[in-house]
């Protein structure tokens, strides 16, 4: 099993991100996330999963170089 998947649903623009092992000192795991927001361009962002994700994940959400991406939600269920 990936320790990162993701999945992106057209008809509600939603990226849902699965992440099931502690990411927080994975480098690449913020590069993935912001290729597959840049290349799906959704509105909701949802994580799950049950891993540990680190600040650069998020900000690979939240912060993309493509003006024309605005993610309206992003829901985030892992653990603290």
């Amino acid at each position: 099993m990936w320790a990162q998947t993701f999945s992106y649903t057209e008809s509600n623009k939603t990226l849902t991100i699965g992440v099931t092992e502690d990411l927080s000192n994975d480098n690449d795991a913020a590069g993935k996330v912001q290729t597959e927001v840049t290349k799906c361009k959704p509105e909701t962002v949802i994580v799950n999963g049950g891993g540990k994700i680190n600040s650069d994940f998020i900000k690979a959400i939240l912060y993309r170089i493509d003006d024309k991406i605005t993610i309206t939600t992003l829901t985030l269920a892992l653990l603290l």
